[in-house]
């Protein structure tokens, strides 16, 4: 997956209790990538 500025919302794993809010952890500048072998978010 990937993000681009302005980052806004979440990606959760199916599988787990778990969580990113790219917001919090990119600047408002900065691209994001996310590699996954199964689905993030359902």
């Amino acid at each position: 997956m990937l993000r681009h500025p302005p980052h806004r919302g979440i990606a959760r794993l199916l599988d787990e209790d778990y969580e990113v809010r790219l917001e919090n952890l990119k600047a408002s500048d900065e691209y994001a990538s996310i590699i996954a072998t199964e689905p993030l978010t359902d």
